[in-house]
């Protein structure tokens, strides 16, 4: 699922909207990946809370901490998932001051067969 909480946004009304979600999708044992830009920085305390929150439903940040997201150093495009991740990255972009986020998952291929 790919996220923008616009800055003026209130952010725990986001957050608990992709909770419920998370919850729904977990019963039908549905993996789930939430990315995108949060406008919250990871490490500020709101960061910190959310972080918190998501993983009482088994949502984990698979972000490496302190890896900057955006030309101004801070953190606010994540990604969190209900299952390890194979590999996650960041990319320079010369068409945003944000880094498109990259990653890699072989959940839900039961099948063995790459998608």
């Amino acid at each position: 699922m790919v996220v923008y909480l616009s800055p003026t946004y209130p952010k725990w009304t986001g957050i608990s909207a992709l909770v419920d979600i998370t919850m729904s999708l977990k019963r039908h044992e549905i993996p789930v990946i939430i990315f995108g830009d949060f406008n919250i920085e990871r490490s500020s305390a709101t960061g910190t809370e959310m972080e918190q929150l998501f993983e009482t439903v088994g949502l984990y940040c698979r972000m490496p901490p302190g890896t900057p997201t955006n030309d101004y150093g801070n953190q606010i495009d994540l990604v969190f998932s209900t299952h390890p991740l194979d590999a996650v990255w960041i990319y320079e972009s010369s068409q945003s001051d944000h880094k498109p986020i990259f990653f890699v998952t072989n959940a839900g291929n039961d099948s063995g067969v790459d998608r």
